[in-house]
């Protein structure tokens, strides 16, 4: 199924759009690349390393099958002197395929066929099956003539040689959950070396391979399987990361079973040890992961892996574990979701600390003490919440180590943040830069197409809709409601993945208006807001993490309380406490003896800026920013702040006038960050797809992204009932365009309704749901027929379904299966083909 998936014309089209102008050639010597792209602590090869003699010759011109045996025969001579744990071992694999890493996605994802593969370091490929990604540590791919290479040459058969070089990189990637990885291009006699991470990939100029006896690939090579971490066996793996390896396969499948988890084979291929941070006073926690939930397969995206975790000790036996009703070991089990956050977002884990933080700010302060426990504060925001279950993943740590990464010398760092994206388009490397990141949650689900009754379906959607609610009431718009983001856990459901939500109260805030629910309607309504008091002369500001009471008064540079501006409003965190916003570090330097960095604070002008040592601002988005600058570039723009020339006069002038590019004004980019068009193609609304990025995303718009999910798991999983038979589900979704897209929804809304066999509850939660976005589509024409989708309206269809007591007791989903001819394949299930212009989180 996999192998006839390589030859669809969609595919390639859409792997043409996903690399296009993302692989770039960097005008640097070839030397120069392996220093700034293959970071290594290791020396240039030792002598003792260097062919004894003439390299085999590989044959130009002629079949590529020929070239094959050959280049393993160099490339074994080249890593010949390399130490026993360092050698490569290198096999011919003929395009033979190799299915994507994991057996449950194989239908989803083809099989590639890479020329030439290469083992991991000091291991060898007998014995072990030379077709597992995870077996794999580099590829090659190989032409016979110097016009077969795509960065020089362009062609339709040279882009799917890109493609191909693509595909088996993120395959790389995923299986071994690597930061970034490389893949090697032979063109004759001539090669180049390709650098891939989540935001685009880098490639060396052209160099001829076997000049002075293979120097540079061996040099290549020797860096390669020296990185700069101890932990590390080659450069571009994550030291927080490491894989299950074959001979501890007993092991894992004893301590799984400790921890009430049982193995089978797909389990191996998952099994593998992260260590993730956590908190400021809380030590590093240890985790086995078993089961991958759900991945993002897109090569340059956020990447999202979500996996199901056991946390274990340093010797990976299951912690603190107890015994269920049947006397079975129950470990502690988690969620953990891996992702490639673009720097221009926030980090998802603030956003659930504004949401415990507006929970515990309506509760009374004697319920909320500092001295209360953990359970305590959970049981107080449970009640606040007034529901049993919130609807919403319950966040427990999280990790930005894209930022711990720029806390140490460049030199030392690993790759926890991308470096390919400041190529794409100077000037905006937030735009494209990604930093990888990791949140752990208490909460376990399965997907939601896994359902066991249709009714627990509804259910989970229903408590995700709620979650939705409740996340907004806080401040937060998801924006991006998809079936891997909601998941179903005993019976019950909740959305988690809040990597592309949008805070509408600091929007507000920025702008100078109440950041009220009622102000963000009438902002939707007018694009003006409630004004605030000062709210003319507010300076506008991005926000940045919370921290804590800043440590110095906030009064104006005269002493006196009169500023025009208002002061910025906190954010009440679960333990109480007032939390600011950082808008920007604007300045670093020695002051009194020690290194500080100089905040400017979200709605407060120059004058009232502060000096903060670096321990408060561990992990803020500001200073990650500011430490992207070049030192020399930091230096400049601190020297206003630092002169001790000068009247006092002249200093409060600097420091009310900061430089050009760190001045306050809101620009285009943040004005339009409220209509952002983000989510899956399938699941946008009707408005959203018209809107060409000019609507602002309200509520309404996230509940009908809701009805168009239900209609995606009806007409995948149940035995429905339309006019269009099973042609329906590719007639809906599968659409060329945004706006094909939006007019085949608007006629679905229109036409009958699609009922589900033997299953009136659905059927009729179907059609009540449909008439709802009905009257949700916005028509100059008749705009009094214009009735918004509320949360209330739509809770009450879901309610009034789940209520009635004739829901069939066995309709678990039905297995989805798509159709084996790859050019009738996506009329049996759209195949995710959503070009970069139909999709914005996919970036």
């Amino acid at each position: 199924m996999g192998e006839t998936k390589q030859t669809n014309d969609k595919n390639m089209t859409a792997w043409k759009h996903e690399i296009n102008k993302k692989i770039l050639v960097m005008p640097m010597a070839v030397e120069d690349f392996l220093e700034r792209y293959v970071p290594s602590r290791a020396n240039p090869p030792p002598a003792q390393v260097a062919a004894s003699g003439p390299l085999p010759n590989v044959p130009v011109g002629q079949p590529e099958l020929g070239m094959y045996g050959p280049l393993c025969a160099v490339l074994k001579e080249l890593v010949k002197g390399f130490p026993n744990d360092k050698r490569l071992c290198f096999a011919n694999n003929a395009h033979k395929p190799i299915k994507f890493p994991y057996g449950k996605y194989e239908q989803d994802h083809h099989a590639t066929k890479p020329d030439v593969i290469a083992s991991l370091p000091g291991k060898t490929f007998t014995g072990k099956d030379p077709g597992r990604w995870r077996n794999i540590s580099l590829i090659f791919e190989a032409k016979s003539t110097e016009s077969g290479d795509p960065m020089r040459y362009h062609s339709n058969a040279n882009e799917e040689t890109l493609v191909q070089l693509s595909k088996s990189a993120r395959n790389i990637l995923f299986a071994q959950s690597r930061l970034f990885t490389f893949g090697i291009g032979i063109y004759g006699a001539m090669a180049r070396i390709y650098r891939f991470d989540h935001a685009g990939a880098v490639c060396s100029q052209a160099f001829e391979y076997s000049a002075a006896n293979g120097a540079v690939l061996r040099d290549f090579l020797w860096r390669f399987v020296n990185p700069i971490s101890d932990g590390c066996d080659i450069v571009g793996a994550d030291p927080t990361v490491r894989l299950a390896t074959s001979d501890e396969r007993m092991t894992v499948e004893k301590q799984l079973l400790a921890g009430g988890i049982m193995h089978d084979n797909e389990t191996s291929k998952a099994c593998r040890w992260i260590t993730v941070k956590g908190s400021e006073n809380k030590k590093s926690k240890r985790y086995l992961l078993y089961e991958l939930v759900f991945v993002n397969p897109r090569l340059f995206s956020r990447a999202t892996t979500v996996w199901k975790a056991l946390e274990v000790d340093e010797n990976g036996w299951p912690t603190n574990l107890s015994r269920d009703a049947e006397n079975r070991p129950h470990g502690v089990q988690v969620i953990i979701k891996d992702s490639w956050r673009q720097l221009a977002r926030k980090p998802e884990p603030e956003y659930y600390k504004q949401i415990y933080g507006h929970i515990a700010s309506q509760l009374s302060q004697p319920d909320l003490v500092k001295e209360a426990s953990e359970e305590d504060i959970k049981g107080a925001v449970m009640k606040a919440w007034g529901k049993t279950w919130p609807g919403l993943a319950e966040y427990l740590i999280g990790d930005d180590l894209g930022a711990n990464d720029l806390e140490v010398d460049e030199e030392e760092r690993t790759g926890q943040q991308t470096c390919s994206g400041e190529h794409l388009a100077r000037g905006l490397h937030r735009l494209f830069e990604r930093s990888h990141t990791r949140m752990v949650s208490k909460s376990i689900g399965t997907p939601l197409s896994a359902f066991q009754r249709t009714k627990e379906m509804i259910q989970a959607l229903r408590d995700a809709i709620f979650g939705h609610r409740t996340a907004f009431e806080a401040g937060i718009m998801h924006r991006d409601i998809s079936e891997g983001n909601i998941l179903i856990a005993n019976g019950r459901g909740f959305l988690h993945d809040l990597d592309y939500a949008f805070n509408w109260m600091a929007h507000l805030l920025d702008l100078g208006y109440e950041h009220t629910v009622e102000s963000w309607r009438e902002y939707v309504r007018t694009t003006k807001g409630i004004p605030r008091k000062g709210g003319d002369d507010l300076q506008m500001t991005a926000r940045s993490d919370p921290v804590g009471e800043p440590s110095s008064p906030r009064r104006s540079v005269n002493g006196g309380d009169d500023r025009k501006a208002a002061p910025p409003t906190p954010i009440i965190n679960r333990n109480g406490e007032k939390e600011y916003f950082i808008d920007a570090i604007v300045a670093e330097g020695i002051v009194e003896g020690v290194k500080k960095y100089l905040v400017r604070w979200t709605g407060c002008g120059n004058e009232e800026n502060t000096w903060a040592f670096p321990e408060d601002l561990r992990r803020c988005i500001a200073l990650v920013n500011w430490l992207k600058r070049p030192a020399a570039e930091r230096t400049q723009l601190s020297e206003p702040y630092l002169s001790e020339s000068g009247s006092s006069a002249e200093r409060d002038a600097a420091a009310s006038g900061s430089p050009d590019d760190m001045k306050a004004p809101l620009d285009e980019a943040k004005r339009m960050e409220c209509k952002e068009r983000t989510g899956t193609l399938y699941f946008m609304s009707v408005e959203v797809l018209e809107g060409g990025g000019n609507i602002i995303h309200d509520v309404r718009h996230d509940l009908e992204s809701f009805f168009w999910l239900l209609m995606w798991l009806v007409l995948r999983h149940t035995d429905y009932v339309h006019r269009e038979g099973s042609s329906a589900l590719q007639s809906l979704f599968d659409q060329p365009s945004d706006a094909a897209c939006a007019e085949r929804k608007k006629g679905w809304l229109m036409s009958p309704a699609v009922t589900v066999q033997n299953n009136a509850p659905l059927s009729q939660l179907i059609n009540q749901f449909k008439r709802l976005c009905k009257l949700n589509m916005f028509d100059e024409d008749t705009p009094s027929n214009f009735i918004p989708l509320t949360y209330d309206s739509v809770l009450k269809v879901f309610d009034d379904a789940l209520e009635r007591d004739d829901w069939p007791s066995n309709d678990k989903a039905i297995p989805f299966k798509p159709l084996p001819d790859p050019n009738q394949l996506h009329r049996a299930r759209p195949e995710g083909v959503i070009l970069s212009s139909q999709t914005i989180s996919g970036l």
